[in-house]
């Protein structure tokens, strides 16, 4: 919210990467867990994982390109990036608070 007090595309492009990323969450959830629970879990399933990454990525940065006048593609990059942040913040926290347990 805080990109559209600077500019009406900056607000646009971190919402569309906020939008895109929230689906990456979803397929790499699905994928992961399947994977650790090892409930059909195969090579292609990871092979088309690995593909739609790469789909959603460029789909939206595509969507960038094209309605340029809407979008900005750096701050829809960082949208893109804010929920493997909000991942690894939060994996730190955790760490430093079961550090401080066993101390």
């Amino acid at each position: 919210l805080i990109a559209y007090l600077l500019n009406f595309k900056y607000g646009n492009g971190v919402l569309l990467g906020l939008f895109f990323g929230f689906i990456h969450y979803g397929c790499m959830d699905l994928v992961l867990s399947r994977f650790l629970s090892n409930q059909s879990f195969n090579g292609m399933l990871f092979v088309l994982y690995f593909l739609a990454n790469f789909v959603i990525m460029a789909l939206a940065f595509y969507l960038c390109i094209i309605f340029g006048q809407y979008f900005n593609i750096v701050c829809c990059a960082i949208g893109l990036l804010v929920h493997n942040l909000y991942i690894y913040i939060n994996e730190f926290f955790v760490y430093q608070k079961r550090k401080r347990k066993e101390e």
